[in-house]
């Protein structure tokens, strides 16, 4: 990764961004795996001995049966999660995001960084006591929803590296902090498993804790701000509707047409991408269980052998694509489109397990679409825009990420008996739309 010299900055965005992902991703199954869990023996009643059975790689017929019966159940709960997310996070993140621009990003990635503490707090006390109702888990959401969650932390990492970086180096910067991003993600699931079997559910939240409060003194102590001439007055009049139209007038106004059309169409695209990431957000993990029978620790193995691919196709996309060959950002996306078009593909098809691991292998430019994209973005946008224009998409994305994730949650249920793998290829159709859409 780059060192930042701008400004006074001396060192990394990406350590705290990589610490956040890292924990979100080290809990992220093993929360689901509890919702499971605690649906299965406080919801609906059934024996602790072979509700904690679930998951586990030790499967039999009984042990198949009750996942039919409790994953219904535990999707409820988890479209629930994601329609608090939907409605109150990216509310936050625009708004937060737009005052950053005048009034500093570091107050702003403080006050996310304790959301996560706060939440992960309430997750210990849920875990500790053994008959707590699973929807108790949504209390936890509070603290991050109120404080823009980690749609804010991209927006406002991102903002930052806009700010202390010139257009012919951003790009490689902006995959420097994709890299540092899946690296979190690829570490936390890596250990997930492994940690959850060795400490429990407290301890994994315990050690999410520890990485929370590690990257929020490393901002507060080590980090420079880079908004320059930051801001006083009305510091704290967040919530201005005007901001909106503020926004709105500095995207449009005084552009031409080429450059209207070429914002709305990375817009767009940035929007669809959403929604086809997050297709398969938890329920991935559903399917495989019950397809494959695959055990959380098998699962967390190939989520980190799809992060590993990831990352190499972020520094191949950014540096060896985009900044060395000087390809265009256009048709990086296109190649990363389409060889993500048959990960899906293949995975609808696979029948056996090294099917699907062959499968991953064509992630290889997935890595790759988020720099290009924001780069391009970047290229159109001022400086002292940036934060409200991400900002709004942030929280676009996150709005139509989770409504998309809960109507593929809602798809998954639907052909559960008949034929699960019905998402892999809707997904796989929209990434091929992208590919239309980015020519």
């Amino acid at each position: 990764m780059m060192r930042d010299t701008a400004r006074g900055c001396k060192v990394y965005i990406e350590i705290p961004v990589l610490l956040l992902s890292f924990a979100v991703m080290f809990e992220n199954t093993i929360s689901t795996h509890l919702v499971l869990y605690k649906t299965c023996y406080v919801t609906l009643g059934f024996n602790a001995t072979d509700c904690a059975m679930l998951g586990t790689g030790h499967e039999s017929n009984e042990t198949a049966l009750l996942e039919t019966m409790v994953q219904p159940y535990a999707a409820i709960l988890l479209m629930g999660q994601s329609f608090i997310h939907a409605f109150i996070q990216p509310v936050f993140c625009f708004f937060l995001s737009s005052w950053s621009d005048k009034y500093g990003r570091k107050p702003i990635l403080l006050s996310s960084f304790i959301g996560y503490i706060g939440s992960y707090m309430v997750m210990i006390v849920i875990s500790a006591i053994p008959e707590s109702s699973p929807w108790l888990i949504l209390l936890s959401l509070i603290p991050i929803c109120f404080t823009g969650g980690f749609p804010l932390v991209i927006t406002t990492s991102v903002s930052y590296i806009t700010d202390i970086t010139e257009e012919k180096d951003r790009g490689l910067r902006l995959g420097s902090w994709e890299a540092a991003f899946t690296i979190g993600i690829l570490l936390g699931n890596s250990c997930s498993s492994f940690a959850l079997r060795a400490f429990g559910y407290l301890g994994i939240y315990v050690i999410c804790i520890g990485c929370s409060i590690l990257a929020l003194f490393y901002i507060m102590f080590l980090l420079d701000e880079s908004v320059v001439n930051v801001e006083t007055e009305d510091k704290f009049k967040i919530f201005k509707l005007s901001l909106v139209k503020k926004t709105m007038n500095n995207t449009f106004d005084g552009r031409n047409v080429h450059d209207k059309l070429m914002i709305v169409s990375v817009m767009a695209l940035m929007l669809l991408y959403t929604v086809a990431r997050f297709s398969d957000h938890g329920i991935l993990f559903l399917y495989l269980r019950q397809s494959f029978g695959w055990s959380l620790q098998r699962f967390t193995l190939f989520a980190s052998f799809k992060s590993t691919v990831a990352v190499v196709g972020s520094i191949i996309g950014a540096f060896l694509l985009n900044k060395v060959l000087r390809v265009k950002e256009t048709v990086v996306l296109i190649i990363a489109f389409l060889t993500t078009t048959c990960y899906y593909t293949l995975l609808g098809l696979a029948t056996a397990n090294w099917q699907i691991y062959m499968s991953g292998c064509f992630k290889c430019l997935v890595g790759a679409i988020n720099p290009m994209a924001r780069l391009l973005l970047s290229k159109l946008i001022e400086r002292k825009d940036i934060g409200k224009v991400l900002g709004l998409i942030v929280a676009l994305e996150s709005i139509i990420g989770h409504i998309g994730n809960s109507l593929f949650t809602y798809l998954y249920n639907l052909t559960l008996s008949t034929y699960p793998q019905t998402f892999c290829f809707v997904t796989a159709g929209i990434y091929l739309f992208e590919v239309i859409l980015t020519m």
